[in-house]
């Protein structure tokens, strides 16, 4: 009985990591611009570029997939929004 509990708990750590990176993908690649929200439709290009390159969606991604896990790993199970 204990050898089946313990295979189910760890048949669990790999399913909460895809679990996890869906979730983050869905939050983070939804359809839309965020920049274009923040400046307004009759923002220039160029200021669009620029406030695009200073927020740096990307790597803020994988930083919060990142922050994710170390907080799992933790014991913390709740993360904030941002």
């Amino acid at each position: 009985m204990w050898s089946y509990i313990i295979k189910r708990l760890l048949s669990l750590i790999p399913v909460l990591f895809i679990v996890s990176i869906v979730i983050f993908s869905i939050i983070h690649l939804t359809p839309g611009d965020p920049t274009t929200y923040m400046l307004g439709e009759e923002a220039t290009q160029n200021k669009l570029l620029m406030r695009r390159n200073s927020l740096d969606w990307i790597s803020r991604f994988i930083s919060n997939i990142s922050i994710g896990l170390k907080k799992r790993q933790s014991g913390i199970l709740a993360l904030p929004i941002t």
